[in-house]
């Protein structure tokens, strides 16, 4: 009996733990590149999408550095990928910088719907989602869908627009070992604004 009452305690705490902290396909990186690896030549410094990293609020909110690889394929599944950045974190200063996360972006409708297809078919359903958040430059709402994994978090963030507006869709994958690592450096400054509004 002890042994039962045992192996039923053991079950339980993997069933309440399990989904928090695992999905289907969870991946170790990106195309090839495990977290925590240095960056190869092959990916070049950028100024990225979304952030002007030369702006000193940039600098002091941001302590990645963002990257791009002038050979990648610009498809996720059968999504076409508008802009895709990679982005290294320096642990300790005068250290190799090491892979921390990746940013995808992607414009219109149907390609925006293939994501999400693309996403659900190979992760497997959310662990987390948070529907109809109003964009503050009022183009519509944020869908907000999240992979919490033991060694990846995936985010995939769905911009619903209003009169026949634009469809966005931003897809983060990046380290979970490293994200309150790098989260913790971040100083709190005045908001930067983005080029798609959020």
């Amino acid at each position: 009996m002890k042994k039962f009452i045992s192996v039923l305690i053991l079950v339980t705490i993997l069933l309440i733990t399990f989904p928090a902290y695992a999905f289907q396909n969870e991946p170790d990186g990106f195309r090839g590149i495990a977290w925590s690896s240095v960056l190869s030549q092959s990916v070049k410094p950028t100024q990225g999408y979304y952030v002007c990293i030369n702006s000193p609020d940039a600098k002091i909110q941001y302590p990645e550095i963002p990257y791009y690889n002038p050979s990648d394929t610009m498809q996720l599944g059968d999504a076409r990928i508008s802009q895709l950045t990679y982005y290294s974190y320096e642990r300790k200063k005068m250290t190799p910088p090491i892979f921390s996360k990746v940013n995808m972006y992607f414009e219109g409708e149907s390609n925006v719907k293939t994501l999400e297809e693309y996403i659900l078919n190979r992760f497997g359903p959310p662990t987390e989602k948070i529907f109809q958040i109003k964009d503050h430059n009022d183009l519509g709402t944020w869908d907000i869908m999240s992979w919490k994994g033991s060694k990846t978090i995936l985010e995939l963030q769905v911009l619903r627009p209003v009169d026949n507006g634009r469809y966005y869709a931003t897809l983060w994958i990046m380290s979970n070992s490293l994200f309150d690592e790098i989260e913790s450096k971040h100083i709190k400054s005045t908001p930067l604004k983005f080029n798609n509004g959020i």
